[in-house]
């Protein structure tokens, strides 16, 4: 991490008390979130999402629907406990 953010966060810390900093996160996480939507252009707006949940073969559900539409022409964006994909650029998920 950078180390002119890391002081900024030890900053906070001492000068938030711990009970204001709980209750406040929720809404500093939705405001970062909403922020960040109007900075990209609210990009989900222009975009389909498919979750696929389960107990077994997610990841095989997300390579084979990730295959078919890239083969009806669509580009698409994958993530799974194997790889993370968009596009033509793929890489290992080495966060499991």
């Amino acid at each position: 991490m950078n180390p002119l953010l890391e002081k900024l966060l030890d900053f906070g810390r001492l000068i938030v008390p711990q009970p204001v900093f709980d209750a406040l996160q929720p809404y500093y996480h939705q405001g970062l979130a909403y922020l960040a939507a109007i900075w990209y252009g609210f990009p989900t707006r222009n975009m389909t999402v498919i979750g696929v949940t389960g107990t077994n073969g997610k990841s095989t559900v997300v390579f084979m629907l990730d295959k078919i539409l890239s083969a009806a022409g669509y580009k698409t964006a994958s993530l799974s406990t194997i790889q993370f994909k968009i596009g033509e650029l793929e890489w290992p998920n080495n966060l499991k």
